[in-house]
């Protein structure tokens, strides 16, 4: 699906790496019993000068400082921990 939309893709065994001319996709492998998407980063386009927290049922999407931006999807991340 990323090849179709125009990124190229780099492989390990570890890390997928996907880049277009404006965006890097990077998807990890977990080990153990970690199942599902646990954290997605986003660089912005421009920094935001302080930490923005919103909680999205129960996940929490982290921006800022600075131009990251965290959704994280685990445990740990949607109690604020």
């Amino acid at each position: 699906m990323l090849r179709a939309a125009g990124f190229e893709i780099e492989a390990s065994a570890d890390v997928l790496s996907a880049q277009d001319v404006d965006t890097t996709i990077e998807l990890h492998a977990t080990t153990g019993d970690t199942v599902g998407m646990q954290q997605v980063e986003f660089m912005l386009a421009n920094d935001v000068p302080t930490e923005h927290v919103e909680v999205i049922g129960r996940s929490r999407l982290t921006v800022g400082p600075g131009e990251r931006a965290v959704w994280d999807f685990s445990a740990q991340g949607s109690l604020g921990g």
